[in-house]
């Protein structure tokens, strides 16, 4: 009976399981778009380390990404009852993120991320949307 119960208060929804869940899968989905995006823009050459490359990059975009859907209150969706403006605060939260991803690519906007290309911006963003 303690093996069921325990079972039951694993599987149970809450508010914080189901943020943890979606900041879980979000992080996976923004490596994986970023990792993409990277063997499209070298051509899918697997001589090259791609791990050095995401390693600058990655916690950066994170970042950016998780802020710019928290801001729009993505996490606080029932998703049982989606409706169109809540499919519209998803897109422009990652239109929003990745604006703020762009501009700080461009070279007067500091060196962090000056030198990564723009195409992987591009690259990146149909599978972004995959949320």
């Amino acid at each position: 009976m303690k093996i069921f119960s325990f079972l039951h208060e694993l599987t149970y929804p809450s508010l914080l399981r189901r943020i943890v869940f979606f900041l879980f899968f979000d992080v996976l989905i923004i490596t994986f778009s970023l990792y993409f995006s990277f063997l499209v823009h070298f051509e899918f050459n697997f001589n090259i380390s791609y791990f050095d490359l995401i390693g600058d990059t990655l916690l950066f975009f994170i970042v950016i990404k998780i802020a710019s859907l928290a801001a729009f209150r993505v996490y606080n969706l029932t998703w049982r009852y989606v409706g169109l403006s809540d499919l519209m605060n998803i897109i422009t939260a990652v239109c929003v993120s990745e604006t703020a991803l762009v501009i700080s690519s461009l070279p007067y906007s500091g060196r962090y991320l000056a030198s990564m290309s723009r195409r992987s911006f591009f690259t990146r963003q149909p599978t972004s949307m995959c949320r």
